[in-house]
């Protein structure tokens, strides 16, 4: 869904960590965990677990020293494609295709496993549209604080889940 993908292309956005190289690298975000392009959280293929931390710099730049725009839209939509399946398979109802996209933005930024415990995929599955949309609300926090751009992306979430319209505060 593209007002989803909007979303997060908005939050996430494309990033560069070291000015100095040519080309896109990856970046450490607030919650400690490498990322890449829109905001994709590398895993290393060796021990199939989140790079975190400055200690893994080298290790990330081994994987992705440098990407163009053009790589990371299109890892975005693979990454997209496969977030709004396994949010897909996680339902218990069918949602209208704006609720998946809120749903998928929030399971890509929290990741899947936050996602399948979470009580927006509870409320949702219960048929309480209301109470799953205000749950959005409760995924503000990274290691433990309250971040701004986090909760200026869940009311983004949030509108989309119920208004089927991308607004940004």
């Amino acid at each position: 869904m593209q007002k989803a993908i909007e979303i997060i292309k908005h939050f996430e956005s494309l990033h560069d960590g070291d000015l100095k190289t040519i080309g896109l690298q990856p970046k450490l975000c607030p919650a400690d965990v490498w990322t890449v392009g829109w905001g994709r959280a590398v895993i290393d293929p060796a021990t199939g677990k989140f790079l975190t931390g400055a200690g893994s710099k080298k290790r990330v730049l081994e994987l992705y020293p440098a990407l163009t725009i053009e790589q990371a839209d299109a890892m975005l939509a693979e990454d997209y494609n496969r977030f709004e399946l396994a949010v897909k398979e996680l339902l218990k109802r069918t949602p209208l295709d704006y609720q998946l996209g809120a749903m998928t933005s929030l399971a890509y930024n929290i990741g899947l496993n936050n996602f399948r415990k979470s009580s927006v995929l509870r409320y949702f599955n219960g048929g309480n549209m209301a109470t799953a949309a205000e749950c959005f609300k409760l995924w503000v926090k990274a290691n433990g604080k309250v971040l701004k751009g986090l909760q200026r992306r869940r009311q983004a979430e949030l509108h989309l889940f119920l208004h089927n319209e991308v607004k940004f505060s």
